[in-house]
């Protein structure tokens, strides 16, 4: 499971910050507005999908993350990939079991929801597909713990403050689990068993008809 690499998060934060730091004396901050969440769409397994985000830094702003909804079973194993389209995009992503009924009630793309768990998240795990661009693109495999509906929430990290949306592809792949040692040792147990009963049958078959 991909989780949060905190030391990435905090350089990548601080990097942001010397750049801020004007805009946040003159007021200029993003604030987290309420607005009800809404899906781009529904992932299904191996699926890619496109869309926009609007550009700076903007885990910390719900109100401008994007957001995809995908179902699965406990145990599946999920893969969710966030390739750039163009290279002034950092895309960043987070995986939450369940879903809110409002864009406030998260605060940070790499944080728990008001009640939902943060699954897995996504930042700098591939080379950007874009060499131009900075930074990395994103992407995390991880195990479902429960049946049900997961929420993706796509942002923009250290990308280009441009007024222009920037452009992101979303992909969802599904892969078998890999079976415990000890279910592997049960099956072959289990057959083992099946074939000396088999043959003790026979043999009493044929000891009756002699």
């Amino acid at each position: 499971m991909k989780l949060l690499n905190p030391t990435t998060a905090i350089v990548k934060k601080f990097s942001i910050l010397a750049v801020t730091t004007t805009a946040i004396a003159l007021g200029a901050i993003n604030s987290v507005q309420a607005a009800a969440v809404t899906f781009e769409g529904n992932l299904s397994f191996g699926s890619t999908q496109t869309g926009v985000v609007p550009g700076g830094d903007n885990t910390g702003n719900p109100s401008e993350w994007k957001f995809w909804s995908f179902s699965g079973n406990a145990g599946d194993i999920a893969t969710v990939t966030v390739r750039r389209a163009v290279a002034a995009l950092d895309p960043a992503f987070g995986v939450w079991f369940g879903t809110e009924a409002d864009t406030s009630d998260y605060t940070d793309i790499f944080a728990d929801g008001a009640t939902t768990p943060l699954i897995a998240i996504g930042d700098d795990d591939l080379p950007p597909a874009i060499p131009a661009g900075l930074w990395g693109d994103s992407e995390a495999t991880f195990t479902l713990p429960n049946s049900g509906l997961y929420t993706i929430a796509v942002a923009s990290f250290a990308s280009d403050p441009s007024t222009e949306p920037l452009g992101y592809n979303i992909s969802l792949q599904y892969s078998e689990p890999v079976p415990e040692p000890l279910t592997i040792a049960g099956t072959l147990l289990a057959g083992s068993i099946g074939i000396v009963l088999k043959r003790k049958k026979s043999q009493a078959i044929s000891n009756l008809e002699e």
